[in-house]
């Protein structure tokens, strides 16, 4: 690791600020030109294009033009000493963020994703090298960075990281009772955190990633019954968000019981829910629609929530309007060509207009797990 990016400043002195852990990747973009649909086997007119990536990166960056560059969160990861890798570290400075959590390291490759984009914005396939963040930044690598973490105001943790770096972490902030954020990233990782849901305050997971945590905690949790409910869901098209909940209440109580504080479930065209534990049998979803966007760009817009909704936390606001501001956020990024909207400080009367639009139509429902059946 090269030194000089590690030195810190005192600890002592630091503001209570977000720290977010996880990959720092560079993506190649492939976008199709609108006369075109992509091919199996064969190339179409587009555009290609590199630009910064990766979960806990677009969150931080995203949560710095939110809460203004005298907040900027740290952001903890590993790129390799490669092209890729300066690329990304010279676009992090050319933001003034803080770079002192970034570790560069010798002999192995930046973190990479491919992507390709269909006409509607939607990512089509996707091939993810992040080996160097599973592999290489380890729970030791978090040693100096004890007081940051014991410090923050909030920590967030993507599933790129190696289960043991997670739990690391997840243990470092939990003891001196700082609530953490977990974000699933994609169904494989979404487990990686199975043994430290109980140190977890925020999880932000889709329907199957949910799904996939559940069964990998509790054994009441059938395969086959899982992927039964996958196929139902898929089966009903546009299925209600009512409908989906109600569904999904079996896995969101494994979750909540494994003592995950909030689920911030989304659920794609139909919005999302903060879904909680009531009187330890009901889980309680209040249920937030979709804000109409015009759809550009899928891929940051789920890091766009995440950064929104960190936001609000940290400045005290309540969980579902936390999630409200999120959704207001994530639409700009639907919107945007980019894995992060720019200047979005000065759109904040606009975002803070449209949750406040959103909380007037929230549903909040009430389910017992003996009551949701297949």
């Amino acid at each position: 690791m090269q030194a000089d990016l590690r030195r810190l400043a005192d600890p002592k002195a630091m503001p209570s600020l977000p720290v977010l852990i996880g990959g720092m990747i560079l993506d190649v973009q492939a976008v199709p030109t609108a006369a075109y649909a992509t091919q199996p086997g064969g190339t179409v007119p587009g555009q290609i294009k590199m630009t910064s990536g990766g979960v806990a990166r677009n969150v931080a960056q995203c949560l710095a033009s939110l809460l203004g560059p005298e907040n900027a969160p740290m952001l903890i990861s590993i790129i390799g000493q490669d092209s890729a890798g300066d690329l990304l570290l010279q676009h992090w400075q050319s933001l003034k963020l803080p770079c002192n959590g970034i570790l560069r390291k010798g002999g192995v490759s930046t973190p990479m994703t491919s992507y390709i984009f269909n006409q509607g914005g939607d990512v089509a396939a996707s091939v993810a090298d992040v080996k160097t963040v599973e592999d290489h930044l380890k729970p030791a690598d978090l040693q100096p960075f004890r007081f940051h973490l014991q410090q923050a105001s909030i920590v967030m943790l993507d599933a790129n990281l190696s289960p043991e770096t997670l739990e690391a972490a997840c243990h470092m902030a939990h003891a001196a009772n700082v609530p953490i954020w977990f974000e699933p990233v994609s169904v494989p990782k979404s487990v990686r955190a199975s043994r430290v849901l109980s140190c977890i305050t925020y999880v932000s997971p889709n329907a199957h990633e949910l799904i996939a945590m559940a069964v990998a905690i509790d054994s009441t949790h059938s395969t086959e019954l899982a992927n039964k409910l996958l196929l139902q869901m898929a089966a009903g098209g546009a299925m209600s968000a009512a409908k989906q909940l109600h569904l999904l209440v079996p896995f969101l109580t494994s979750v909540l019981k494994a003592g995950v504080k909030h689920v911030m479930l989304t659920l794609g065209s139909q919005g999302a829910a903060l879904c909680t534990l009531r009187s330890g049998t009901d889980v309680l979803a209040q249920h937030l629609p979709a804000l109409p966007a015009r759809i550009v760009n899928t891929n940051g817009a789920g890091d766009c929530l995440v950064a929104g909704s960190l936001a609000c936390l940290v400045q005290g606001q309540t969980p579902i309007s936390a999630l409200a501001f999120g959704m207001a956020v994530a639409k700009e990024g639907l919107e945007g060509e980019g894995n992060v909207p720019a200047e979005l400080s000065a759109q904040a009367h606009a975002l803070s207009a449209a949750s406040k639009a959103l909380l007037e139509r929230m549903v909040t429902t009430s389910t017992r797990l003996g009551a949701a059946k297949l």
